[in-house]
């Protein structure tokens, strides 16, 4: 069941409002009703990483001084979101490991390497 309810909103936050609502094509109803229900939607558990994914070049893989290196990585999503975004924080960090990598080497991107947290 419905409740109607008034609220006057100011004129500028109501033009952003109807902007919004005409380019995504949905009612203006509905992006306050979703904007409330995210407001006041029950807290997921567990912390957000605040801290820097990468402290420094140690923190990147190195490749193994044996006759028959590691051939495949499995980047997370932290890897490839900092390779894809060109001003990510780690972006050139990232990029410097992927040179690292030996031309022969395969990158997977898999359901086990997309599941993470983004720090950006």
């Amino acid at each position: 069941m419905a409740v109607r309810t008034t609220v006057d909103i100011p004129e500028p936050l109501h033009d952003r409002l109807r902007l919004r609502a005409e380019r995504s094509g949905a009612s203006i109803r509905s992006l306050i009703v979703r904007a409330i229900e995210q407001a006041y939607s029950e807290p997921k558990k567990g912390e957000y990483v605040t801290g820097p994914l990468v402290t420094g070049p140690a923190a990147w893989p190195r490749l193994p001084r044996r006759r028959d290196p590691m051939t495949s990585f499995f980047p997370d999503l932290n890897v490839w979101l900092a390779l894809s975004v060109g001003d990510h924080r780690h972006n050139a960090e990232a990029w410097r490991w992927l040179n690292s990598v030996p031309p022969v080497a395969k990158l997977i991107f898999s359901r086990y390497t997309h599941i993470g947290c983004c720090a950006c």
